[in-house]
């Protein structure tokens, strides 16, 4: 009880100091954190954990300036022809143990609990999990109310970057990282997936209504815009990255989204053309992206999305891609 109390003076005290309104921001992050301890720990002789997405960004040496709130994992096999050579039902088996390892790991901590079933997905290749956290504050309304834990087995394009972890309030309080150690997803390739997601997801939704929407997804276009304004790419990886993220995402959504695989670039382009011109994207950027960001340079969507349709459109324009 004295730690959780301490932790909400903390907590109150970091929301001031970077003028975020609700200290409840600053209590999720705490909390993310402390499941990449946990996480850092789960040992594996088959499978290499990857930290990716915007909390990969915001939580290591490349500052995006906000809050990220899910945890997303890229689970990569250590030799894939050794893995490919192991019979399917097996391989199954070994992801059902080690992503089972991976939860008990997460509870026997006493911080989290498992908020719902589990999803699981494609003989386990994907596990989406909702975690309960401990929570102090009335839930902001641009957070979701539990951690949401995504593992996915796939390749990587890029060898990853090894980075330090660090909470707000361990950065706050000049403390040391919290996780010393954690391999992260390179610049490049996550720079590249949140283009490719947000375009071919928005197009996704206009043409099957009946799909689920996630509108937290415009905190993609405030992503993009903080990498292209403050660091130096290589354009030659990005350009390579760029024609296997959209290969690899016709092979995987292309039965239920058939418009994205006979011309993928036309429809990204379809997509721009949509956030361009429809109020409902600036209407969730300032509900979901402006209360977590604590960037002192301007980030209002207009901003944003002038640098998001520029390297979108001059990455379509270079690239050709032969599916």
């Amino acid at each position: 009880m004295e730690k959780l109390d301490q932790l909400k003076k903390e907590f109150t005290e970091v929301a001031f100091a970077l003028g975020i309104n609700n200290p409840a921001i600053i209590e999720k992050d705490y909390w993310v954190v402390h499941l990449l301890t946990l996480i850092a720990n789960a040992e594996s002789d088959v499978f290499a954990i990857v930290f990716g997405g915007g909390s990969a960004l915001a939580k290591s040496h490349v500052k995006i300036m906000r809050m990220s709130e899910d945890v997303d994992l890229k689970i990569i096999p250590y030799n894939d022809l050794d893995w490919q050579s192991i019979s399917r039902s097996e391989r199954k088996r070994i992801r059902k143990c080690f992503h089972e390892q991976l939860l008990s790991l997460i509870v026997a901590d006493g911080a989290f609990s498992i908020a719902s079933k589990v999803i699981k997905r494609d003989e386990y290749r994907y596990i989406e999990i909702e975690i309960k956290y401990p929570q102090q504050y009335q839930i902001a309304p641009c957070l979701r109310p539990i951690i949401k834990l995504e593992l996915m087995e796939t390749t990587l394009f890029e060898k990853p970057d090894s980075r330090s972890i660090a909470s707000l309030v361990a950065e706050q309080y000049r403390r040391n990282s919290e996780v010393k150690k954690f391999l992260c997803v390179n610049i490049e390739s996550t720079f590249v997936e949140k283009i490719v997601s947000m375009l071919r997801r928005t197009a996704l939704v206009e043409r099957n209504p009946e799909e689920w929407e996630d509108e937290t997804l415009v905190r993609h276009i405030y992503d993009v815009h903080l990498i292209k304004s403050n660091y130096e790419l290589d354009l030659g990886i990005v350009y390579s990255i760029f024609n296997r993220v959209i290969y690899e995402d016709v092979a995987r959504y292309g039965n239920k989204q058939p418009e994205f695989t006979n011309n993928p670039f036309g429809e990204m382009r379809y997509a721009l053309s949509l956030i361009k011109n429809h109020e409902k994207y600036a209407q969730r950027f300032e509900l979901y992206v402006d209360p977590m960001v604590y960037n002192e340079q301007p980030h209002d969507f207009g901003t944003c999305f002038t640098t998001f349709e520029k390297v979108s459109t001059e990455i379509l324009d270079k690239v050709s891609f032969n599916g």
